[in-house]
């Protein structure tokens, strides 16, 4: 298959730079925020009261024209089939699009639509955003044991974390000493390597599984500076600035 002579980096999914083989000509997105509201009415009470809300997933469609390889309805064929190789995921994987300069986790949703008129193949992919959250810089900090650092989240949303350490005692901790948010581990094994990631709720290490107290919040970096203590352990913290 002939590569393209123009490379563009309006569009890139997982890695693969969609936009080698696509002129994105449009992006669609649905809103800013989509939000689901719950009340429920109370006999003999007037109106309603509020249950809670929640924020919905958002979708985001995109539409490209295919390079023009050639009018052979093969080369198109083999090319689609290439792009769509590249975005059928299981899980959600990052996307960039020229419409904006943060990074999104989405997944292909629907049919990949094809269509062709004339030499021009005209294709249109949606894509969900399932917490609805897009994400700047990446950060990282180094901590030690009696240690607290100052990390600040510039976005205005929580930030996941992702915890990779060591265990220097039989008990250990990481805490935001301005919220009191903190995650506890009891009899540890000395040396024991753990991951912790908030955004999935895992916590590997078999000793770290097990003494995980259930007091324990899987800890987040919220808008703002914030101020982080590690005892019994020392650790790479990762985060990025996350926005709505």
């Amino acid at each position: 298959m002939r590569k393209p002579r123009i490379t563009r980096k309006d569009m890139i999914f997982d890695g693969f730079a969609v936009s080698d083989y696509l002129v994105i000509e449009k992006i669609e997105r649905g809103s800013v925020i989509d939000v689901a509201s719950f009340f429920k009415s109370i006999p003999g009470r007037n109106g309603q009261i509020m249950m809670g809300n929640k924020r919905n997933a958002k979708t985001i469609t995109v539409k490209g024209r295919l390079f023009p390889f050639g009018s052979e309805y093969h080369e198109v064929e083999k090319t689609a089939s290439l792009i769509a190789s590249k975005l059928y995921t299981d899980t959600p994987r990052e996307l960039i699009l020229r419409d904006s300069i943060l990074t999104e986790k989405a997944i292909l949703d629907g049919a990949m639509a094809i269509e062709r008129k004339f030499d021009i193949a005209e294709i249109t992919m949606r894509f969900v955003n399932l917490n609805g959250l897009k994400y700047g810089q990446k950060h990282s900090a180094e901590i030690k044991s009696g240690e607290t650092l100052t990390l600040f989240n510039a976005g205005t949303e929580d930030a996941d974390l992702y915890i990779h350490g060591e265990t220097t005692n039989a008990s250990a901790e990481i805490k935001n000493v301005k919220t009191a948010e903190s995650m506890r581990f009891v009899a540890l094994a000395m040396n024991e390597q753990i991951t912790i990631d908030s955004e999935a709720r895992i916590c590997t290490g078999l000793t770290a599984r097990k003494g995980l107290t259930f007091d324990s919040v899987w800890l987040k970096i919220h808008p703002g500076e914030n101020i982080i203590n590690a005892t019994g352990l020392t650790a790479t913290l990762e985060w990025r600035d996350t926005w709505m």
